[in-house]
């Protein structure tokens, strides 16, 4: 697993809060960040991040101060359900950690 900051850039270091993180598997973190669909793989934006924050971490999920990091009041992209394959991710991922853990 590795942690994605929601709103990133070049003063990424105010962004260093919990409610700017997301745990992401590396597959899915390297998805994102090549703008580039994969073989079979959809995109993933920063809508499908947005839900996902919402869906894994609702008590750090506030687009108001997603927003306020880069200077503005809202975001460029509203919450959006994650495609089916990186549903399926996701359950596959947090299978594998649960076996791994004595």
């Amino acid at each position: 697993m590795e942690v994605h900051h929601i709103v990133g850039g070049p003063n990424r270091s105010k962004g260093n809060v919990p409610f700017n993180y997301l745990k992401l598997c590396d597959r899915c973190h390297a998805v994102y960040h090549s703008g580039k669909v994969a073989a079979n793989v959809p995109d993933l934006h920063l809508g499908h991040i947005l839900w996902a924050k919402r869906e894994s971490d609702p008590e750090e999920f506030d687009i108001a101060r997603l927003a306020a990091l880069k200077g503005r009041v809202g975001l460029a992209k509203d919450p959006e359900p994650l495609p089916t394959y990186f549903l399926d991710e996701r359950q596959r991922n947090i299978l594998h950690y649960q076996d791994r853990i004595p």
